[in-house]
């Protein structure tokens, strides 16, 4: 199995309840998904600009995350304080699921068409 990641881009309207959301977010990630090897937000008070950085060890750990953030109700809060604009996968999706699966938020999807990482 490859490795899920992904960057999303998009705004808040109310950067401080967003903030709350995503500490709450993060905490239960990290209690909770051992298969999430990254998970970071980082946003812009003032513009309302977010972008989020995502990975996980496997389409299995990306659909367990997508499952929790359902079954506690955070996804439906995060999308009402979080416009997602643009989600671009930093790897080469092999699974149609993860299609399906980031589909769901409407962005525009973007996929690598080359590059190196050292």
């Amino acid at each position: 199995m490859s490795k899920v990641r992904i960057i999303s881009h998009g705004t808040t309207h109310d950067y401080e309840a967003f903030r709350r959301l995503v500490k709450r977010m993060c905490a239960h990630v990290e209690r909770n998904e051992a298969g999430a090897e990254a998970y970071e937000c980082f946003a812009n008070e003032t513009s309302g600009q977010v972008f989020w950085h995502e990975m996980y060890e496997s389409a299995d750990a990306f659909f367990a995350h997508m499952q929790g953030l359902d079954e506690t109700g955070l996804i439906v809060e995060l999308m009402q304080l979080y416009r997602i604009d643009t989600i671009t996968s930093l790897v080469r999706v092999t699974d149609g699921r993860i299609d399906e699966a980031l589909q769901r938020f409407g962005a525009n999807q973007l996929h690598g068409a080359g590059g190196i990482v050292r």
